[in-house]
């Protein structure tokens, strides 16, 4: 029995290289790791990098056949990864450390055995790269796509419909497409599984593209139909089905029918290996080749691996944050308790908050003001931040509007509606010492190199809300938001005089 990978000298080197690339990279694993046990959504991620190993072993046979030359160039890919690994740990900018995280492990594995070596193993190392926690920015685009779906099969049924936002209305009751059930748990799981059971199941190339793709469609088409059903089930029994936690149950179910329905297209697909390849298949079945093995240039490659991973801890050890600096707030009769702010944003480790009333245009505005010290380990830009409670909000619509013509700078205004059909503009922006404006992405990437370089400033995000009844109001209200916001901006930016 086979309990070497290649030989004895090659497993160790690699195994190393994983145990360096783990201690180098370990917070950026570990944050991921954290997610894949929280979050339903990435689950799966716990079996990526078992499965992809397993998948290196099952070809243990080929790699000794063939000729392990380390090769250096490789390593030059292992550069951005390591200072994208920095720049987010800087910024704390998850996204970024996990993508170098797991970029680099598959690098170091090429570099190690070289690519002509690395091709036999090509699929598990790409397979990696499924362990990012990647794809929750999707879950909008799906939720309106299943609406979508949703309201053109009731009404092919002849059930009267009305969409507003995310919730669907029906004669029987009024059903909210929520996050949950956008499917981007099964939409993630779908395009894994279906890479993973194309490249162990298929030999044509065409073959495995085709069903790659059914697994991005499928899923898709699946969950709008399955939002229909339970619409539909609830209609027909009056509310007494599929109208509570039950639905989630079904909803399961019919994602492993679907699944099944999968697998069962995938065997009807199969291709056996072609004649050619069996044909040049069968001589090496006798001799085996020799495997060879360059020894000196593999120490060589290996002390280079630690040292470029070294040189990532000592920069990560230089820009550890200081102590976080003090806060200034603005003077403001702040409300004891941010939860009557009747949006509810849901905003984490903010270190301060503060919330008001204000009259502006006869309208009463709601004011959210989230303070974030310099070097805090607080996040101004989260994905977990939310505006809004989405499961008492539905957003509208969506616009960019400009608030200063003299200094122009623009902030994003939502109109979102709840189940009782009240209707609100919700208006935010993020105000930093160098930058004013609604980009999420601007702001992280300019809070990132002020850490970087050791310039953090505090920093802040506004958000600015008002009721509104009709059209008519509603222009009032728009009026009313921007002049209290243009307000409140120019108040944070004395902050920093």
């Amino acid at each position: 029995m086979q309990l070497t990978l290649i030989n004895r000298r090659i497993d160790i080197i690699l195994l190393l290289s994983i145990v360096t690339w783990l201690i180098a990279f370990n917070h950026g694993f570990f944050t991921a790791y954290k997610v894949w046990v929280v979050s339903d959504i990435f689950n799966h991620c716990l079996f990526v990098l078992p499965i992809s190993f397993y998948l290196i072993w099952q070809k243990r046979s080929e790699l000794q056949q063939q000729s392990v030359t380390p090769q250096f160039y490789w390593l030059v890919l292992l550069i951005p990864c390591i200072l994208v690994y920095i720049f987010g740990y800087a910024g704390d900018i998850s996204l970024l450390m996990h993508m170098a995280t797991f970029s680099a492990l598959p690098i170091i594995i090429v570099a190690t055995l070289g690519f002509k070596t690395s091709k036999v193993i090509l699929f598990p190392l790409a397979f990696m790269l499924f362990a990012i926690p990647i794809g929750e920015e999707l879950i909008p685009t799906l939720q309106q796509i299943a609406a979508t779906i949703a309201i053109f099969l009731l009404k092919i049924v002849d059930i009267p419909t009305y969409i507003n936002g995310l919730y669907i209305e029906i004669p029987r009751g009024r059903f909210l497409v929520a996050e949950a059930c956008s499917g981007i748990s099964f939409f993630i799981v779908s395009i894994v599984f279906g890479c993973l059971f194309a490249y162990t199941s298929f030999h044509s190339f065409k073959r495995k593209l085709a069903f790659v793709v059914i697994s991005f469609i499928v899923p898709i088409f699946a969950n709008g139909i399955r939002v229909f059903g339970i619409i539909y089930v609830a209609h027909l029994s009056d509310m007494q089905y599929a109208a509570g936690a039950d639905h989630l149950i079904y909803g399961w179910f019919f994602y492993c029918l679907v699944l099944l329905l999968l697998i069962l297209l995938g065997n009807a697909m199969r291709d056996s290996l072609p004649i050619e390849n069996k044909q040049m298949e069968a001589p090496t079945r006798g001799a085996v080749p020799e495997l060879s093995v360059k020894p000196q240039k593999t120490n060589y490659h290996f002390a280079f691996v630690c040292a470029l991973l070294l040189t990532q801890w000592l920069w990560l050890s230089l820009i550890d944050s200081p102590k976080p600096a003090a806060l200034k707030v603005l003077d403001l009769p702040t409300m004891s308790d941010p939860e009557t702010f009747a949006a509810k944003p849901k905003i984490t480790n903010a270190d301060k908050i503060q919330f008001t009333h204000t009259d502006n245009h006869g309208v009463t505005v709601e004011v959210f003001v989230a303070y974030y010290a310099a070097n805090s380990h607080g996040e101004l830009v989260s994905g977990v931040h939310r505006r809004y409670d989405p499961t008492g909000w539905s957003l509208k619509s969506s616009q960019l509007v400009l608030l200063n013509k003299e200094q122009p700078y623009t902030a994003r205004l939502s109109d979102i509606t709840s189940p009782y059909g009240k209707n609100r503009l919700l208006l935010d922006i993020y105000v930093t010492h160098q930058y004013i404006g609604n980009s999420a992405v601007k702001s992280k990437l300019l809070q990132t190199l002020d850490k970087f370089i050791g310039a953090d400033e505090q920093s802040h995000q506004l958000l600015v809300s008002a009721e509104y009844a009709d059209s008519e109001e509603k222009q009032l209200v728009q009026q009313a938001i921007i002049a209290s916001a243009v307000n409140f901006v120019t108040q944070l930016q004395d902050v920093y005089e």
